[in-house]
């Protein structure tokens, strides 16, 4: 009966396995139709937003990312280590007992937010809505990430070979219907975007160089941690307050001429209201 059990558990890890290249196939196959430009184009003959990550892929690329963690021994902190330093950093408190394990469509709690945005904090104070430069807390992970595309982070081209040969069949210039204007737009290609695969590893090691300096103190790539993470490390400051990192304020005072202070108070700015950033009591 045991042995049943355990060929039964390795069939079942397989086939969830598939379902999961499945999944992640089908996600890199659009992106590959829509193209490799994040920004309001042409699809299916009309202007649509290209950056429309769900959760579903989300969950995907968080596995991806969780794995590239591990492949270059990252040093995960412990839960509760993890939601004092999201706190230390961001101002945010993180719920411990939401069943939200990705904080990716949050905004600021002013009344409107909806429920699964108050699970995921207990103050008010959130990330900006989802889009192409958002940052994403990834509570169950113990991670944080910028958004990206599948393509930004699998080399497809080695992984799903046929998805390539798909990809060489598409046409580059496409008519959309822009509003009253119909134009012949470009549709410029991932397999076009110059030393690919170097590109997606560069993607993968900024977002471990990312999480080892918030989290593991690793303060070894700097001040080229700052720069490949730029908005995070900008937002960082401008958006959430964060002034005690003496490295990231020599670094955001020189890329921004600002003079700000170790330890200066910020006004902050959400929803046409300021204010100062919560600290804990």
């Amino acid at each position: 009966m045991k042995k049943f059990i355990t060929i039964f558990s390795v069939i079942a890890f397989a086939y969830a396995n598939a379902e999961v290249v499945k999944d992640e196939a089908y996600y890199i196959k659009k992106h590959i139709i829509i193209g490799s430009d994040a920004h309001e184009e042409c699809v299916d003959g009309e202007g649509k937003i290209l950056f429309d990550i769900d959760e579903k892929e989300f969950a995907l690329e968080e596995k991806v990312l969780y794995e590239e963690l591990k492949r270059q021994n990252y040093k995960f902190l412990s839960q509760k280590e993890f939601e004092r330093k999201i706190y230390q950093f961001f101002g945010l408190k993180l719920n411990p007992n939401s069943n939200v394990v990705s904080c990716m469509d949050i905004y600021p709690l002013d009344g409107t937010g909806t429920p699964r945005h108050k699970e995921c904090f207990e103050n008010q104070i959130a990330i900006n809505w989802l889009s192409a430069d958002s940052t994403v807390i990834s509570k169950n992970k113990r991670f944080i990430t910028e958004l990206y595309r599948f393509p930004e982070i699998v080399n497809y081209q080695k992984k799903y070979p046929y998805l390539l040969k798909m990809e060489k069949r598409l046409k580059k210039f496409e008519p959309c219907e822009l509003g009253d204007k119909r134009i012949i737009i470009k549709i410029n290609r991932w397999k076009d975007v110059p030393q690919y695969g170097k590109i997606v590893q560069k993607n993968l090691d900024n977002f471990v160089n990312l999480n080892n300096y918030l989290f593991n103190d690793d303060k070894s790539k700097i001040p080229q941690v700052f720069n490949d993470n730029a908005s995070v490390f900008a937002n960082l400051v401008s958006e959430y307050g964060y002034t005690k990192d003496k490295d990231l304020l020599n670094w955001y005072n020189k890329e921004f001429k600002q003079n700000i202070k170790v330890g200066e108070k910020l006004e902050l700015k959400r929803d046409a209201e300021w204010f100062h950033r919560e600290e804990n009591k």
